[in-house]
């Protein structure tokens, strides 16, 4: 069934369509990709987390985001836990004050 009708020769009509479709599974893969990083990234993060003994700036360092984004999937996973927003930060301010006594 052809939903769309033209006057574009079945030829060039083709080659359109192959191009659309090769521009979707590029984005596809790219997307693919960010959000395989994405992954890692983030059980990277849980896992330095998890052990508690570096700081913000450090984790960040290792894990290769800035410390806001690293601050961002800290909260995430604290809200994940069931913690609130404002407990996620809280644990966060205590932790962070924990390495700046040092």
């Amino acid at each position: 069934m052809d939903i769309i009708k033209t006057d574009i020769p079945m030829g060039l009509r083709e080659a359109i369509l192959e191009d659309v479709r090769k521009q979707g599974i590029e984005q596809g893969i790219e997307q693919g990709i960010e959000q395989g990083i994405e992954t890692k990234e983030r059980a990277f993060v849980q896992t330095l987390w998890s052990l508690q003994e570096f700081p913000l700036e450090k984790m960040a360092i290792l894990v290769g985001i800035t410390q806001e984004r690293l601050v961002e999937i800290v909260q995430a996973i604290l809200q994940e836990e069931g913690k609130t927003a404002a407990e996620s930060q809280q644990i966060l301010e205590v932790y962070a004050a924990k390495f700046a006594a040092l």
